[in-house]
């Protein structure tokens, strides 16, 4: 099958540097290079749907006259366009692997970004960032991304999940700063224009990079010429005894895994949104709100390696309780922090927020690929992937109208940490369904290391 135009080029190069350059002939193995085009395509797709937002709020609200509401209206169909979107996506990232599907996603995204730049009716916004830009970061963006990283690892799945997810945390680290910057500097209409042609250069490259799974080139998970027989039993099971999403719908485990960790988007997107201008209302300038949001983002990044190893060792389950706990906690410190106007009561908030939130993504897809297989993984998680985003598309809406009607933001962010502490209660409830080949029986316990291998029957 040709690989189109990364392939031609490949092609014509010198047979010396050809082999170094493809799949098989790297000195390392390339199941990285995913992990490192996976981190670029999250930090484009998650930046420009959700990082830039905070920054943006106040000039195009004041601008165009538009309430709070209105304008984060956008991001709840966003949220539902990308559900519906995930549901049938799924099976395609199965089948024809992550680059055609990105590549798709690009046509999309590049184009709606430059013509947000150009809005000056708000059903121009809702359709552009509502519909047309969602659709191109739902091609682009964490499921997609995760789902190709956990197809190339089995044993080392979480340390590359917690590499590959640090794009997330990037994205609201730089983002913030950049498009604060970038409006100062050029308004907030050159600042979208901005964000189109970052992307632009960013994610062709990053897409072409993606390959489907290493077993299309002769490779097996987490590489090494010589694979160790338990390396090799660990992918031989992860793979045949994965669950189809049909099988996976019908365990407790989807739902408990679903609907917690959904929970506990609905805490990270109340500050990713709507953090700067919560921050902003109590007196903080504008630089200061951007720089501890950018706080927040840059401690779960930090974090996401130390939080993706450890759940190759231990048990992920237990892991993502003590996440949400963290999450929940800083969540709620928050509040009397900001309102206190203290520059370092907030930071040390928003730091303890950035790494219970750290642990959320790797530990979240280590879940996923653990639990139902990496075989059907695309298909199992693009269904579970609609439930989440439609918890997530009421928030900021919600916190939007709820300031509209009150005035602040405190009692919507004591919501959000309480969701945090739901979810840390439905967590510990999640036992791994046994896999299509083991007998039938009841749910066992998710194991609690290393090869995310099914653990054996009870009894």
């Amino acid at each position: 099958m040709s690989d189109g135009l990364l392939g031609y080029a490949v092609r014509v190069l010198p047979p010396t540097l050809r082999a170094r350059l493809s799949v098989t002939g790297l000195p390392f193995y390339y199941g990285w290079v995913i992990v490192g085009a996976a981190l670029a395509t999250q930090f484009i797709a998650i930046g420009a749907q959700t990082g830039v937002i905070g920054a943006f709020t106040k000039p195009m609200t004041e601008a165009l006259g538009w309430s709070r509401s209105e304008l984060f209206l956008s991001e709840s169909i966003a949220q539902l366009v990308m559900a519906a979107i995930g549901i049938r996506l799924g099976p395609y990232v199965d089948r024809l692997g992550p680059r055609p599907v990105m590549l798709v996603g690009i046509v999309i995204l590049v184009p709606a970004l430059l013509l947000i730049s150009q809005v000056t009716e708000l059903w121009q916004w809702l359709i552009l960032r509502g519909f047309i830009l969602a659709a191109g970061a739902a091609f682009l963006g964490l499921f997609v991304a995760s789902v190709a990283v956990s197809k190339w690892f089995v044993t080392f799945r979480g340390r590359a999940l917690g590499f590959a997810s640090m794009g997330v945390s990037l994205a609201g680290v730089v983002w913030p700063l950049l498009a604060t910057a970038s409006i100062d500097g050029l308004g907030w209409r050159g600042a979208w224009a901005l964000v189109a042609g970052v992307a632009l250069v960013m994610l062709i490259p990053a897409s072409l990079l993606m390959r489907r799974q290493p077993e299309d080139y002769g490779l097996l998970p987490d590489g090494g010429a010589a694979p160790t027989p338990q390396q090799r039993a660990a992918a031989d099971l992860d793979y045949r005894e994965s669950m189809d999403r049909r099988a996976a719908v019908r365990t407790r485990a989807f739902y408990l895994i679903t609907l917690s960790f959904g929970l506990s988007i609905v805490g990270v997107f109340g500050i990713l949104t709507q953090g700067i201008p919560f921050l902003t209302d109590n007196g903080f300038s504008a630089g200061e709100a951007a720089a501890l949001s950018s706080t927040m983002s840059f401690f779960a990044m930090v974090t996401k390696p130390p939080w993706g190893a450890a759940a190759d060792r231990w048990n992920p389950r237990v892991l993502a309780a003590v996440g949400f706990v963290i999450a929940g906690t800083g969540t709620a410190v928050l509040v009397p922090a900001t309102q206190s106007g203290s520059l370092p009561l907030v930071a040390l908030a928003m730091t303890i927020v950035g790494i219970g939130w750290g642990g959320n993504i790797p530990i979240h897809e280590v879940l996923w690929a653990s639990t139902f297989g990496r075989r059907h993984l695309g298909a199992v998680r693009g269904l579970g992937f609609p439930f989440a985003a439609g918890i997530a598309s009421v928030t900021p809406l919600g916190l939007a109208t709820y300031f509209d009607q009150v005035g602040d933001y405190a009692g919507a962010f004591y919501f959000c940490a309480g969701l945090w502490f739901i979810a840390f209660f439905l967590i510990l409830f999640l036992r791994r369904p046994l896999r299509p080949s083991a007998p039938p029986g009841t749910d066992t316990e998710v194991s609690v290391a290393g090869s995310h291998g099914s653990p054996p029957p009870d009894g």
